[in-house]
């Protein structure tokens, strides 16, 4: 690579990242614009290295994020209001938030807590309702 690249070995590193991925540190911008316009370098035995800027997202994992929701759970007796018995009825979701005061406003007809879901449609897990 040095001497494909004209650098002197002390003004880059290389670091092993991934099974067929290496890491090149440069000491400075101007060599690594160097090489990423002299990129692919050809290597040994007919093979090529291609170099492209090093993101955060090269390593990522891509994952859904959960959709916030509120819910109204009627038929929950006032005593049972607390947030480990939330817990057990929004499950698979997950508790964000109860709203005592809207609960008081309700004269304790519903329990509203906000969850995070992964499906907004039936946040609960429940199947959908029969037609």
């Amino acid at each position: 690579m040095s001497a494909a690249l004209h650098i002197p070995m002390c003004r880059f590193s290389v670091h092993h990242a991934l099974p067929e991925h290496f890491l090149f540190i440069f000491s400075n911008s101007d060599d690594r614009d160097l090489a990423l316009a002299r990129s692919p370098i050809p290597a040994a035995s007919s093979q090529q290295l291609l170099l492209w800027p090093w993101t955060r997202q090269a390593t990522a994992t891509a994952f859904s994020l959960p959709f916030k929701v509120s819910l109204d759970l009627v038929g929950v007796p006032a005593h049972a209001w607390n947030p480990s018995t939330a817990v057990v009825l929004i499950a698979p979701c997950r508790l964000f938030d109860m709203d005592m005061e809207a609960c008081r406003l309700a004269d304790f007809r519903m329990l509203r807590v906000s969850a995070l879901a992964h499906d907004p449609v039936h946040p609960a897990g429940a199947p959908p309702p029969h037609p």
